[in-house]
């Protein structure tokens, strides 16, 4: 029986992490803002869609190993702005998800935007140095607008428009 409850456990961390950066995936995001977020009247909060600035060319000059250990990095960096009621998702490749459950008050959005990017774009590690920054999509969402997809949308069309001011920058929707 102990057997089955660890092979059910095992099943269930597939099925809502990314194995590489720990981090949640993009179907336990989906679910959980369908079941959780989407169901309740006083939801409310922002969403900051990531997407690494160079990170084609560390996996280029590196190779996909060093690049996933950069990714697992992402990861724990991601972790360190998170409470326990907020959500860090790799979407893929080198996006992420951040959703900030409760959060609306611009001034502190942007405080948080401004500390990821900073953290975001120091990369000495492993003895190297990367020319890797960061690209920041922000929406923030309310009970009213709870359809992830298009959320996710529109954050993604904020983070091309922080990328197109010249990268490491975020930009609202």
């Amino acid at each position: 029986m102990s057997q089955f409850f660890s092979y059910v456990l095992e099943l269930e961390q597939q099925a809502n992490y990314d194995s590489l950066t720990n981090l949640h995936n993009r179907n336990y995001l989906y679910k959980m803002f369908d079941t959780d977020i989407g169901l309740s009247s006083s939801s409310k909060g922002t969403i900051m869609f990531m997407d690494l600035d160079g990170f084609k060319g560390v996996n280029d000059e590196h190779g996909h190993e060093f690049g996933d250990s950069v990714l697992e990095e992402v990861g724990n960096r991601i972790r360190q702005y998170l409470s326990n009621r907020d959500i860090g998702v790799r979407i893929g490749g080198d996006e992420f998800v951040l959703v900030f459950q409760d959060l609306v008050d611009k001034d502190v959005i942007e405080r948080k935007a401004k500390s990821l990017l900073e953290t975001m774009s120091d990369w000495t590690i492993y003895n190297e140095t990367l020319n890797l920054t960061t690209s920041i999509g922000i929406t923030m969402y309310s009970s009213t607008d709870v359809d992830i997809r298009s959320i996710i949308k529109k954050s993604d069309i904020a983070m091309y428009k922080a990328k197109k001011l010249g990268k490491n920058n975020y930009k609202f929707f």
